[in-house]
């Protein structure tokens, strides 16, 4: 029995240096390798490449606010240098839907970053009507840098979503809001522990004492600070300045009718530039 055992542990030690074993284990570690999916992407470099100019393009269109019929003139300045850029993606068209992808892209790595940091944020919300009278919410955040954690000062926001609402109620304004945010990530449980803030203008749906949506975020979240926009408690302040002072309204009154006589036609247009025109001139001679 003890020879048997001698035997069979011989033949395995020579197993392992043999060439069957070692060819064996060359092929499995060369389908590792995945050479398949390598060769259909050498074979496929070239579109890969082409494809890459073009959106650097698009987003060239996106960076410097330019038209979208801009993505064209892009692709044929570019042909005109002897690049190759393909045969297609070259109509305007495609470049939206480039712009739209590279946007997609681009929100995902900076709300992943901010959850991965552990960043504090604040929202800003804020509700409106399209030109086709439909209700809808802009949900805008706000955070601090996450690669400088150091200066807390450096602050940036960044529009998270435009959300069509179904009524203007504040239960389904919250509840599109919180699944909006729950969408890019920012689940119940990092909200609680990071969201510090929230910030609206003065609509009654937003900021009602019982039923506002930031009073329900405040009874959900209760660590963040309501915030009413600064910038619309400017202009309700002028307003009731405004109100407040009648001789203003004269003011008022004289701007609106200069602007209905001279907008209404090029030819008063031309003769207030040139009256504006000889005024300068007259004060440049005395």
């Amino acid at each position: 029995m003890s020879k048997q055992k001698t035997s069979l542990r011989r033949k395995i030690y020579d197993h392992k240096n043999s060439m069957t074993h070692i060819r064996a284990g060359e092929i499995v570690e060369e389908s590792k390798k995945e050479r398949l999916k390598e060769g259909f992407r050498e074979q496929h470099k070239g579109q890969f490449e082409t494809t890459e100019r073009l959106k650097r393009s698009a987003y060239a269109v996106a960076k410097n606010n330019r038209p979208y019929v801009s993505y064209q003139e892009y692709c044929e300045l570019q042909q005109a240098n002897g690049l190759d850029i393909g045969t297609c993606l070259h109509s305007r068209y495609a470049g939206t839907a480039m712009i739209d992808s590279i946007a997609e892209d681009m929100l995902k790595i900076l709300c992943d970053s901010l959850i991965t940091n552990n960043q504090r944020v604040s929202i800003m919300l804020d509700e409106s009507t399209t030109v086709s009278r439909k209700s809808c919410l802009v949900v805008y955040i706000r955070s601090a840098c996450p690669q400088k954690k150091s200066d807390e000062s450096e602050c940036f926001a960044f529009p998270l979503g435009l959300v069509e609402l179904p009524s203007l109620r504040s239960d389904d304004i919250t509840k599109c809001t919180l699944e909006l945010l729950a969408k890019h990530g920012f689940t119940d449980s990092y909200l609680a522990s990071n969201l510090v803030g929230a910030c609206s203008d003065g609509a009654s749906v937003m900021l009602g004492k019982h039923s506002g949506v930031l009073t329900k975020l405040k009874q959900k979240y209760p660590k963040i600070i309501l915030w009413h926009c600064m910038c619309h408690r400017v202009e309700l302040a002028i307003g009731d300045a405004v109100k407040s002072v009648p001789q203003v309204n004269h003011v008022k009154s004289f701007l609106d009718k200069l602007y209905s006589i001279f907008s209404q036609s090029p030819k008063p247009q031309r003769e207030l530039e040139e009256s504006s025109f000889r005024v300068g001139e007259n004060k440049e001679g005395t």
